[in-house]
């Protein structure tokens, strides 16, 4: 007996062998992950997150540093944490990790438990209406018997819900984003938290516009986010509708502003590709269909998409597969389809702005011509900035299209989709972004025989203040920077903006600048603009984030 039970025993050597092994193994493990770490080049750019990683701190202030040290080697320890190598794929692999674990399983508890995400945009308008109430129910918003807001016998869009958005139960993502449906029909939404007492700034700021310019069209624009109208039925508590707001705002504006309802044309096309699923920005067809309205709005001509050269960029994977965190809008890529006018000429100029690491514009370039359309590769995360190319820039075009007729666009990065669609509508289409241009909005209209004037915003910035102040400001503004010396300084790429309508978070809200760096394989290369025609074309126009 005690033989057997001897034998029986733990083999002792065994175990500290076994023991020695694994220390080795994750010794091992953690000397090549040090060398990585600190050997290999650091990741100065997220294509995932798009925007620009942190700098290393600068050593030269050496009384800066003196004066409070804590605060450089917290800066130190950022970058090192921000800019690890292959901080893209390591992340991409985390979240693969995450989705296998979780598997496809959505319960149903969660899709009827979700609360509207303060947003960033919600957040800071808040700071200034004091409006913003997530408690209300978002059925009873969406719920409304006013006909004039009532379409098709659709009290809400959300009521009806198509195949490829509830095929797969609705479930939150990181930063304020909504995941629905399944496989290659997966779409990113962001929430909504704003009600319809929000966006007495942006009145405001259009009924001064109105009043500022007098014989000027002042057009006032708001662009529905995408959750407007794919957001399911089971997943309404989890952002509150936008046609309340967006409405509210038009009753509230002067009889001297024209207000475009493109709420109503989009939701005639909503099973059209109008908004990207992976990115929070529309689509360019939701961008055209925008611009169909204010053209009509204001009376000019407009042509259909037989008058456009249609485009692809492959493989396209947006912005919210960075905010949401989830695998499965990686694993859905889309096809990003733009348009170019092809029967009417047209002529851009640009001039950029160069900002500093605070995001402060520090020199302006001379004027300089461009291809209003640029083009990217198959793959690129970059294709909205097919439209414009930046947003730090403000443009003029000089199209072929006959009269007088010259149209200034204040946008955010929706506005961007909007104006390549008016070149057939207007004789010049003028647009500036909100947050960076600095000269006076006056000299500037009255200089350039400016006539239509359109706000183009998002809800998100339509809900802020603090975007309508920016504007308001331009009225006042002394103006202007010094030029940069050479045309040297031009900007060679393009760079992607922070999305503005950023999701619980979301730059939406007043879309402050991000990174502005965009990967040097990215370039664009500017393709070519259509040659002029002897018969010129139509209008074309803008809308932001």
């Amino acid at each position: 007996m005690e033989q057997n039970a001897e034998n029986t025993r733990p083999n002792g050597k065994g175990h500290v062998g076994a023991s020695v092994m694994y220390i080795i193994i994750v010794g091992i493990a953690f000397a090549i992950m040090t060398a990585v770490f600190v050997f290999f080049p650091r990741t100065k750019y997220s294509e995932l997150e798009k925007r620009d990683l942190a700098e290393f701190p600068d050593v030269s202030d050496v009384e800066s540093i003196k004066k409070n040290p804590a605060k450089f080697t917290a800066a130190i320890s950022s970058w090192f944490s921000d800019t690890e190598p292959y901080r893209d794929d390591l992340m991409t692999l985390s979240m693969s990790i995450r989705g296998a674990m979780k598997g496809d399983f959505r319960p149903e508890e969660e899709t009827v438990s979700f609360r509207p995400a303060d947003t960033a945009e919600a957040v800071q308008a808040d700071n200034n209406e004091k409006s913003a109430d997530n408690t209300a129910s978002p059925k009873e918003d969406r719920a409304t018997d006013n006909p004039e807001n009532t379409y098709n016998g659709e009290s809400t869009p959300a009521d009806d819900d198509d195949d490829d958005i509830n095929d797969g139960k609705a479930k939150l993502g990181s930063s304020g984003t909504i995941i629905v449906g399944k496989g290659d029909k997966v779409r990113a939404l962001m929430a909504f938290g704003g009600t319809a007492k929000g966006g007495g700034g942006y009145v405001d700021l259009l009924n001064t516009l109105a009043d500022q310019f007098p014989g000027k069209n002042v057009y006032a624009m708001i662009a529905p986010l995408a959750t407007e109208y794919y957001l399911p039925e089971k997943a309404a508590k989890a952002s509150n509708p936008q046609k309340p707001f967006i409405y509210s705002v038009r009753d509230r504006l002067s009889p001297k502003v024209k207000f475009v309802d493109i709420y109503d044309e989009l939701l005639q096309h909503k099973k059209e590709d109008i908004y990207l699923r992976t990115d929070h920005h529309w689509a360019g067809l939701g961008g055209y269909y925008a611009a169909k309205r204010l053209a009509e709005t204001a009376g000019v001509p407009f042509k259909g998409l037989d008058a456009y050269d249609r485009h692809e960029i492959q493989g396209f994977v947006g912005s919210m597969y960075g905010y949401s965190k989830d695998i499965s809008v990686k694993n859905a890529p889309e096809t990003f389809v733009y348009y170019t006018p092809n029967q009417v000429g047209f002529d851009a100029e640009f001039v950029s702005y160069t900002l500093n690491k605070d995001f402060k514009i520090v020199r302006e370039s001379k004027p300089y011509k461009s291809a209003f359309f640029k083009k990217f590769k198959d793959g690129s995360g970059n294709a909205y900035l097919t439209f414009i190319g930046t947003d730090q820039a403000y443009v003029k075009v000089k199209t072929t299209t006959p009269g007088n007729r010259k149209l200034l666009i204040i946008k955010d990065s929706y506005g961007n989709a909007v104006p390549g669609n008016l070149f057939y509508s207007f004789n010049e289409v003028h647009v500036i972004d909100f947050r960076y241009f600095t000269h006076n909005l006056k000299d500037y209209v009255n200089r350039n025989g400016i006539t239509d004037i359109a706000v183009c915003f998002n809800v998100f910035n339509a809900y802020s203040s603090g975007s309508a102040s920016k504007v308001k400001k331009m009225l006042t503004q002394a103006g202007g920077i010094q030029a940069s010396p050479t045309a040297a300084d031009q900007p060679k790429t393009n760079k992607p903006e922070k999305p503005q309508t950023s999701p619980a978070k979301p730059e939406p809200a007043a879309e402050e600048p991000a990174a502005v760096v965009a990967p040097k394989e990215e370039t664009p290369v500017e393709t070519e603009q259509p040659q002029k025609e002897e018969n010129p074309a139509t209008p074309e126009k803008t809308e932001e984030e």
